[in-house]
């Protein structure tokens, strides 16, 4: 039996950082199929009010279009439901050699 995950619902108990943080990650690794298991995201919450997260993607932007359009696709699903993303791929790190903030 497969159940649906009730994204707005689960969305709106969004009480601190962490449940924040776990929130994106489960959205990203649920809805991004065939990621390899080692595959990190690098999520850190940067506010509650609004929700605002910054995330780290372990890959380069110019690797797989069909992905990167995939990412932003789930990105504006995030943003529906309140949650505003800092989007880094591994170029941005190579070019600033860090991430800033």
């Amino acid at each position: 039996m497969c159940t649906q995950i009730s994204w707005p619902k689960k969305a709106a108990k969004i009480q601190n950082e962490k449940d924040l943080r776990l929130f994106v990650h489960k959205f990203l690794r649920t809805r991004l199929k065939g990621l390899p298991p080692q595959f990190r995201f690098e999520i850190k919450p940067l506010s509650l009010r609004p929700r605002l997260v910054r995330v780290v993607v372990p890959a380069h932007s110019e690797g797989n279009l069909i992905r990167v359009t995939q990412l932003d696709h789930l990105l504006e699903e995030l943003e529906a439901l309140g949650i505003y993303v800092e989007l880094y791929y591994l170029d941005d790190l190579l070019d600033h050699e860090e991430v800033p903030g």
